[in-house]
């Protein structure tokens, strides 16, 4: 009876809708992009796609430092104007620190280049700090938006991003901008669509919240700001870590295997683990702001999180089987026989994001209570582990399904840390 009432309540019949919301839109623009996807293969090289996910890699490595993670701070003042004023903060603090990203890295993009073994993405260091303020900004947006419980707004946004940014990467592979560098038709698709999302997000926010948002004034501004540092420098550490630890493999497979290579892993991350974990986000978000509700009324939201698990694990069961089973053959069929090789890796890859989008969504326990000390050293101990396994492959001259092997075995077990971790932080205590 009690987990029925649980169950049937106003907060979970609203926590279901919100999920469904994020979902649906995260869901509705993957299928945007899956039905674009054999143009796109057909339009570029594993060689062009590898070149644009080292770009990437380096953008959301840095987008980290740009931003401070003040952005993941925004659901966690109690007062609203206090919010309002961290996203102002990080809507000013982001473009000043990609500005001085930006003069290092024009600086030193010959010898950057050429150390990550893509001596072509020098042409491109010119635009990073562009795509480094677009990405800050709307995660600040994006949380903004959350925090109001406007999840319709963010789904939408969601879709429009992916069919700007996927429509203008097909038109810029038929009427290449730069036919020498034909990689550069993604990147520039990915700066305009970033640029769409930011510009729909800042406008509901003005019409909706600029009362809210309206400026304080310098005084209030760094006081909110110092108030929240310590939380989003410690969050800032371990967000910091983690990017290295998403982005590594591209970047040591470029050096290690070729653009080619860290072309394929790419593709088949991008329809194994991205597409799953854009949902598992989804309904992380939502379960973070319900969690600190419960939180903050009751002390502990242990049955939310069980709950949560529960239906994570089985919504992944049926897809995760399917797509061990098929990959292989569906790549080569959907994409050509030079994508096929994606399909291989994206079997290993699939094994371990079962596992990861059943606990991603429920592991918010530690940041709600800021346990900011096990957040970091866990992404440490991640990202130790993987470079142990990339140092293995390059020592030894393992094969790269061998890596991909040893990166899942390290995955399956940080996670299965984690979430036992986290399910006991959720039991809580009175705040």
């Amino acid at each position: 009876m009690g987990l029925a009432l649980v169950r049937w309540s106003p907060a979970s019949i609203g926590f279901a809708r919100h999920a469904l919301a994020l979902g649906g839109g995260n869901a509705l623009a993957q299928i945007i992009v899956l039905g674009l996807s054999p143009v796109i293969a057909y339009l570029y090289t594993p060689a062009a796609f590898g070149l644009f996910a080292a770009y990437t890699a380096i953008l959301y490595l840095l987008s980290v430092a740009a931003t401070g993670q003040y952005e993941s701070t925004l659901m966690l003042p109690r007062r609203d104007r206090h919010a309002g004023c961290l996203l102002l903060f990080v809507m000013i603090l982001c473009p000043t620190v990609a500005l001085g990203l930006g003069v290092v890295l024009v600086v030193l993009r010959e010898p950057l280049a050429g150390l990550l073994g893509a001596p072509r993405l020098a042409l491109w260091f010119w635009v990073l700090p562009v795509s480094i303020v677009m990405v800050g900004w709307y995660q600040a947006l994006r949380y903004w938006t959350m925090r109001r419980e406007a999840f319709s707004d963010v789904a939408r946004n969601a879709v429009t991003r992916a069919a700007v940014g996927t429509g203008l990467a097909c038109a810029m592979g038929v009427w290449q901008p730069f036919p020498q560098a034909p990689e550069g038709g993604l990147i520039l698709s990915h700066i305009l669509g970033e640029g769409v999302g930011n510009l729909l997000l800042a406008s509901r926010i003005y019409y909706r919240d600029r009362g809210i948002v309206a400026w304080p004034g310098w005084l209030r501004l760094l006081a909110t700001a110092r108030r929240w540092r310590r939380l989003a420098l410690s969050l800032a550490a371990g967000s910091g870590v983690a990017r290295c630890y998403d982005n590594l493999p591209v970047l040591a497979i470029n050096f290690l295997f070729g653009p080619a290579a860290a072309g394929l892993y790419a593709w088949a991350e991008r329809f194994t683990l991205l597409p799953a974990q854009l949902v598992a986000t989804a309904i992380g978000d939502v379960y973070r702001q319900r969690a600190t509700v419960e939180y903050h009324r009751h002390g502990q939201f242990d049955g939310l999180m069980r709950q949560t698990f529960t239906a994570t694990t089985l919504i992944a069961l049926l897809p995760y089987a399917i797509g061990i089973a098929l990959a292989p053959t569906l790549f080569g069929w959907i994409f050509g026989p030079e994508w096929r090789e994606a399909g291989v890796l994206a079997q290993i890859l699939m094994v371990g994001g079962f596992f990861s989008f059943a606990t991603v969504p429920v592991d918010k326990a530690a940041i709600i209570f800021q346990r900011t000390r096990f957040i970091l050293c866990w992404h440490i101990a991640r990202l130790g582990l993987k470079l142990a396994a990339v140092a293995a492959t390059a020592l030894f001259s393992l094969s790269l399904t061998t890596l991909l092997w040893l990166i899942v075995l390290v995955r399956i077990l940080l996670y299965g840390v984690d979430l036992v971790y986290n399910y006991q932080l959720s039991k809580g205590a009175r705040p």
